[in-house]
């Protein structure tokens, strides 16, 4: 049990990574838009796009997905031919680091369609919650001090606000991350992709509950971890919590 999930862990994270670096971005940069042009179209595009993300089902999004790009491979993380054997299971960035160039770009192709059906969730509610933090920062006194001082639109927005929207940005982003272990197991369902979400749907068709329980055990274990490392980094983002502490 522990060997296969060991086997199946690395293809999971690596969808839930390729996940995260497609949905934070993203949705950071439409909900700063969106705060920035409050009640105009960018508004209205980011609100109406955040909400069709967070309602469309991802293993419906998934079949919509193959069924526009049918060209696009799916079900393994390398062409059939591939002539690689990673060791350590992560596919992506051991093809970079040995120069495997092709083998890069094929495995970012097959990763593509399943990131992207993961990512749209995630993309959606970090797009909300940008957007209202955003407006929060935006509405402070320090602004109003940057604009008499004369800073210009993007120095007060870029170096001012979102710094100080990242914080609460962060956290939902990390409680995010849990979300798309536990969202994998339908993309990994729909897509066919060898991941930890696959192995556990194909154990609780076969009643083994020693895999369904250590899979359980590692989302678990993977989610503590994420939400501690998150804790650290709010001390280095929100200069008040290192204060409070030396206070204390």
């Amino acid at each position: 049990m522990s060997e296969g999930l060991l086997q199946k862990l690395p293809a999971t994270i690596e969808l839930t990574v390729a996940a995260l670096l497609i949905a934070l971005p993203v949705g950071v940069i439409a909900g700063t838009a969106a705060a920035v042009w409050r009640n105009r179209l960018p508004d209205f595009l980011c609100m109406t796009g955040s909400l069709l993300g967070v309602s469309i089902p991802v293993f419906f999004l998934g079949i919509c997905l193959m069924s526009a790009f049918s060209n696009m491979p799916t079900g393994l993380r390398l062409p059939v031919l591939a002539d690689f054997e990673s060791s350590s299971g992560f596919i992506v960035p051991e093809t970079l680091l040995r120069g495997r160039f092709d083998l890069f770009l094929a495995s970012l192709k097959h990763l593509c369609q399943p990131a992207l059906a993961l990512s749209s969730i995630p993309m959606a509610i970090i797009a909300r919650v940008t957007r209202n933090s955003m407006l929060h920062a935006l509405s402070a006194d320090y602004i109003r001090t940057a604009k008499a001082k004369g800073s210009s639109a993007w120095r007060i927005v870029l170096g001012h606000a979102l710094p100080n929207a990242s914080v609460e940005v962060s956290n939902i982003a990390g409680f995010q991350v849990g979300m798309l272990l536990s969202g994998a197991v339908l993309t990994e369902t729909v897509f066919s992709w060898p991941g930890m979400g696959r192995y556990l749907v194909e154990g609780v068709k076969n009643s083994d509950y020693a895999v369904v329980q250590g899979g359980a055990l590692v989302v678990a274990a993977l989610f503590v971890s994420i939400n501690l490392v998150l804790d650290l980094l709010h001390a280095w983002l929100d200069p008040r919590i290192r204060l409070l502490r030396t206070v204390e």
